[in-house]
């Protein structure tokens, strides 16, 4: 795979489900869960991504709304527990794709 194409491949997201929601969102499609819309923006950022320190505290923003849901999720009910744990499959990517970006500018010299 050539270098433009992988460019593109992390442009567009990962996964099929990523690049399935990045092309809706280009399309001004943006998703109905605020915390999807939230990890869209840090994962799949269209436009000039925001400075990791912004990201950092879209990403704690994030983890607190999670946190909120993962309590009122009833347990005994698959759908929304199925929900909360894709979400959080997906804020797992986030802190994971952050903390090498923040490794890349330190390497780099400049402080996150």
């Amino acid at each position: 795979m050539g270098p433009k194409i992988a460019a593109l491949g992390k442009i567009t997201g990962e996964t099929e489900e990523e690049q399935a929601v990045f092309f809706r969102r280009l399309m001004g499609e943006d998703s109905k869960d605020e915390i999807d819309r939230m990890l869209d923006d840090i994962l799949l950022p269209i436009g000039k991504p925001k400075s990791l320190k912004d990201r950092q505290a879209d990403l704690r923003a994030v983890h607190a709304k999670l946190d909120l849901r993962r309590q009122l999720v009833p347990a005994h009910k698959p759908e929304p527990v199925a929900e909360y744990q894709r979400q959080l499959a997906r804020y797992n990517r986030a802190v994971k794709a952050l903390a090498q970006d923040a490794a890349a500018e330190r390497a780099k010299g400049k402080r996150p």
